[in-house]
């Protein structure tokens, strides 16, 4: 796997938990503080052997082949399209976290000139409920995102 935005470690760490014992996690992070970060928990989790952190831009390539699945979690993941279809295997996944609705237009209008299927895409929202009466909150921080998943043709 392939992740673009290696952020807090997060989802590198769950990403590695998930491939081990014999896949890798190849983690793409330009900022020095979150690659620093995202390095000391995956350390902190144990999940070090298994991931591989890349002080690179991932829009300007990635550099392993035959790849499961790439993750981009960027604002502009659609700079990574031609490095993604290099380096994913037939069947492969692309898969990205955007929070905002302009992103998955430019994703969709961009993505047919490559060779991934139409995107699928998928609300991720997060609001706190009310434990007694068993309904949401209707005020508050409430954040919608957005996942979007595609395969190689």
């Amino acid at each position: 796997v392939a992740e673009g935005g290696s952020g807090s470690g997060y989802a590198t760490a769950y990403l590695a938990n998930a491939v081990k014992p014999s896949g890798r996690v190849y983690s793409y992070e330009i900022r020095d503080k979150w690659l620093n970060l995202a390095k000391k928990n995956v350390e902190f989790v144990g999940l070090s052997d298994y991931v591989e952190f890349r002080h690179r831009d991932i829009r300007t390539g990635i550099e392993e082949r035959d790849l499961d699945m790439v993750l981009l979690d960027i604002p502009d993941p659609w700079l990574s399209f031609p490095h993604a279809e290099e380096s994913l295997k037939r069947g492969g996944f692309l898969v990205m976290h955007v929070p905002s609705a302009e992103q998955i237009l430019e994703i969709r209008d961009r993505i047919g000139s490559y060779s991934f299927t139409e995107p699928e895409v998928y609300d991720v929202s997060v609001r706190r409920w009310r434990l007694r009466s068993l309904h949401p909150e209707h005020t508050g921080l409430i954040f919608t995102g957005f996942l979007v998943f595609a395969r190689k043709f």
